[in-house]
C-alpha cells in the first residue's frame, strides 16, 4: 500500500487537526490530579486502586504505540482515526456509569487501547512527517496545556455532584465532534509498506533513538508518580480541593509560557541547554512539596514544575526526529511515556499507601536526575551539537 504520496503534511488544516488530536489523546493524564481526586473522594478508591486505574489508562497507549511502530504504514490513517474516535466515545460514556473497581479498570484499559491512544500515536506520526516537527510539537504542548487549564479550573466544581461522568462525558462529546476534521488527516505516511521492514537508515538510527526513548521512559516514571499524587499533596497540606484545582490550573497557565518558550529556545540554543535547565528546575519544584506545604509554596511548586516540564518536551521530540531520518521511532515516544506513567502511578500508589507521599516525591526527584544524566550521555555519544 502506497498511500498519501501527494499529500502535503505541512498544510495548515492537517497540522491543526494533528495538533488537536494529539492534545485530546492524553487528556486524562493532563487532568490526572483531578481524576485521582475524583476516584478517591467521590468513588472511594484507595491509593493502590487509583494507581492501578492510572496504570490501565496509560498501558493502552503503550500497546497502541508499539502496534503503530509495526503496522501504521500499512493502514489507512483516516479509518484508524474514525474508529478510534467512535470507540473512545463508547468507552468514555460507559466509564461514566461505572463505580466498580474491576469494571472501571477494564473499561479504561479498553478505551485507552482502542480509542484515546491511537489518536495520540497517529497524530505524532503525522507531525513527524512535517518540516517543522519540533516547532509543531511545541504547539501540541500548548494545546495540551489549554485543555488541562480548562479541566483543572472547571471540573472540581462539578465532580462532587456528577462524579466520574464530569470527566468522561465531555471528552466523549469532543471526540465525536472531531469526526468533522478527519478529511484533513492523511491517508498514510506516503512511504511504501515495505518500509516497515528494517532498513539501513533504521538500523543506524536505532542506538541513538533508543537512548532518547530510554530518557523518556525514566523521566516519565518519575513524572507519573509526582503528577498522579500532586493533588493529594495539596489536600494533605490542608488545602480545599477547589483551591488545589485552581493552583493546578494556574500552574498549567504558566506551563503555556514554557511550551511557547521551548520552540524558540530549541531553535536558538539547541536541545541540551533547555533540557538541562528544565530538568534541574523540576527537582527544585518537587522539593518544595516535601514538607510544610502551604498554599503559597504549593502554587510556586506547581507553576515552576509545569513551566519546566513543558520546556523539556519539545527537546525530546526534536532530538529523536533529528537522530532518526526514517521517522519510525518517534511513534514509540508514547510507549515510553505511557510505560513510565504506568510504573510511576502504580509504584507511586503503593509508596503513597505504605511509605507516604514524601517518598513518592523523592523518587520523582531521583528519576528526573537519572533521566537528565542519560540524556546528556546520549547527546555526547551521538557527537552532534544539538
Amino acid at each position: 500500500m502506497n498511500m498519501g504520496q501527494e499529500q502535503n503534511f505541512d498544510a495548515w488544516p492537517t497540522v491543526v487537526t494533528a495538533i488537536f488530536l494529539c492534545s485530546l489523546g492524553p487528556v486524562f493524564f493532563l487532568i490526572q490530579p483531578i481524576y485521582v481526586g475524583t476516584l478517591a473522594d467521590q468513588v472511594g478508591f484507595n491509593p493502590q486502586q487509583i494507581g492501578w486505574i492510572s496504570g490501565a489508562e496509560f498501558s493502552g497507549t503503550a500497546i497502541a504505540s508499539i502496534a503503530g511502530f509495526f503496522l501504521l504504514r500499512r493502514l489507512d490513517w483516516q479509518k484508524i482515526a474514525t474508529i478510534a474516535l467512535l470507540l473512545q466515545a463508547i468507552g468514555n460514556i460507559l466509564s461514566g456509569y461505572s463505580n466498580s473497581f474491576m469494571e472501571l479498570l477494564l473499561l479504561r484499559f479498553l478505551t485507552a487501547t482502542l480509542g484515546m491512544a491511537p489518536l495520540y500515536v497517529l497524530s505524532i506520526a503525522v507531525l513527524s512527517n512535517t518540516s517543522r516537527a519540533s516547532g509543531n510539537f511545541a504547539l501540541v504542548v500548548f494545546g495540551q496545556m489549554l485543555i488541562a487549564i480548562v479541566g483543572l479550573a472547571l471540573l472540581p466544581n462539578f465532580t462532587p455532584r456528577y462524579g466520574l461522568a464530569t470527566l468522561f462525558y465531555p471528552v466523549a462529546f469532543i471526540g465525536l465532534m472531531a469526526l468533522t476534521l478527519l478529511s484533513f488527516v492523511p491517508k498514510g505516511s506516503g512511504r511504501d509498506a515495505d518500509a516497515s521492514q528494517p532498513s539501513e537508515a533504521t538500523l543506524t538510527a536505532f542506538v541513538p533513538a533508543a537512548g532518547v526513548l530510554l530518557v523518556q521512559l525514566i523521566w516519565y516514571t518519575g513524572v507519573g508518580g509526582v503528577w498522579a499524587f500532586v493533588e493529594r499533596v495539596g489536600v494533605a497540606g490542608g488545602m480545599a480541593p477547589t483551591d488545589v484545582g485552581d493552583a493546578l490550573a494556574t500552574g498549567m497557565a504558566v506551563g503555556l509560557v514554557g511550551a511557547l518558550s521551548a520552540g524558540y529556545l530549541t531553535e536558538k540554543r539547541g536541545f541540551i541547554l533547555p533540557f538541562l535547565v528544565g530538568m534541574l528546575s523540576q527537582t527544585v519544584a518537587i522539593g518544595l512539596l516535601l514538607q510544610n506545604v502551604t498554599p503559597a509554596t504549593y502554587l510556586i511548586s506547581v507553576c515552576l514544575y509545569n513551566f519546566m516540564w513543558n520546556l523539556c518536551l519539545p527537546p525530546i521530540f526534536g532530538l529523536i526526529v533529528a537522530v532518526d531520518s526514517t521517522n519510525r521511532f518517534s511513534v514509540l515516544l508514547p510507549t515510553c511515556q505511557s510505560l513510565g506513567i504506568v510504573v510511576g502511578s502504580v509504584v507511586g500508589g503503593t509508596l503513597a499507601k505504605t511509605q507516604g507521599l514524601p517518598v513518592v516525591m523523592l523518587v520523582g526527584i531521583a528519576l528526573t536526575l537519572v533521566a537528565l544524566g542519560v540524556y546528556l550521555w546520549i547527546a555526547r555519544q551521538v557527537g552532534r551539537s544539538y
